[in-house]
């Protein structure tokens, strides 16, 4: 008897054995450094940006009119706008002023500008160290409708698939949009994967022998899209003639349903990954957290702000003994 993969037709499945049922999905990286870098942006909406820019450009534009035509010792240049818009913007950094204009009411305007940037600035630094020190799982696309929109390419070896045939003439607007993004050009499986790779583009193979060729690649952060793009089955061939076929299909239905079929193919799969020293993790596995003791990795944030202040005191401390003398 031999293991064979293929799809089963609706109009077969009366008189077919099934005893695995498998499908076609699309698999694809996780997010690459650039997409955690941008998350510092993201730690607060465009439209916040945005609103901040404004009032920010606005008010440095309102507060120097306020003030220029009054002496006053608070910057130099003080005809300079820039100058303005760089003495206004400062305390988004949380750096203080010594000296206030002279000029009437800057003090009520100024405290109210003060605590509105404090909330801002304490916000985003506070996003900014939960985002950093909290682990949190990169995105996933879970759904064919993110990934035609997204911008991540599609790829499959073209040996002849029904797929891309399939995906250009449904009726569904998801599967027309995947078949403008799926490329045929590359035929061999390692160029695919010199695409995928560098690229975060999607793969389209059947499930179980998308684990075999991806278990080569040198990688440990793929994921597949959860919805399924067509589904088939694994079933067994026999020689034509061979007898007493009712009987065995009889055995093999019971192996399947109590699970024996599918254990024995995550084991044989799971035996070839040791052996091919794969650092790949099945899906679906046990992932329970263990309790372990904290360890230098887990608290380094903490340990980095340390240092940080340290040498901040540590500095602010010799420039007040330098200014003593």
């Amino acid at each position: 008897m031999d293991w064979y993969g293929g799809s089963v037709s609706k109009r077969r499945e009366g008189y077919n054995n099934q005893h695995l049922r498998s499908s076609l999905r699309t698999r694809l990286c996780h997010g690459s450094l650039g997409d955690f870098l941008s998350g510092f942006l993201q730690r607060c909406s465009p439209s916040t940006w945005g609103v901040l820019a404004a009032t920010l450009l606005l008010l440095s534009l309102f507060f120097h009119i306020f003030i220029y035509t009054h002496s006053s010792p608070v910057y130099d240049h003080k005809w300079d706008v820039l100058s303005t818009f760089l003495w206004v913007s400062r305390v988004l950094l949380k750096q203080s002023v010594s000296l206030l204009p002279s000029t009437p009411g800057t003090r009520p305007f100024m405290v109210c500008w003060w605590l509105a940037t404090f909330v801002l600035s304490s916000s985003y630094v506070s996003n900014i160290i939960a985002y950093i020190t909290v682990p949190d799982k990169p995105r996933k696309i879970k759904t064919l409708a993110e990934l035609s929109t997204s911008y991540h390419p599609l790829y499959m070896s073209n040996y002849g698939s029904f797929v891309p045939g399939y995906l250009s003439t449904s009726q569904d607007p998801v599967y027309q949009r995947l078949a403008t993004k799926l490329s045929l050009e590359l035929l061999y499986y390692e160029d695919i994967r010199d695409q995928v790779l560098p690229n975060q583009a999607a793969i389209i193979e059947g499930t179980a022998y998308m684990d075999y060729i991806t278990s080569w690649w040198p990688v440990k952060d793929m994921y597949y899209v959860e919805e399924i793009l067509y589904p088939y089955y694994m079933s067994w061939a026999f020689q034509k003639g061979t007898p007493w076929v009712f009987v065995f299909n009889k055995y093999l239905r019971w192996m399947t349903e109590s699970g024996l079929v599918e254990r024995w193919k995550t084991e044989v799969v799971a035996k070839f990954r040791d052996i091919r020293g794969s650092v790949f993790v099945v899906e679906g596995t046990s992932s329970s957290t263990q309790l372990k003791p904290l360890i230098v990795q887990d608290l380094q944030t903490a340990f980095y702000i340390l240092i940080l202040g340290l040498l901040t005191s540590g500095l602010v401390m010799l420039t007040e003994m330098f200014m003593k003398r």
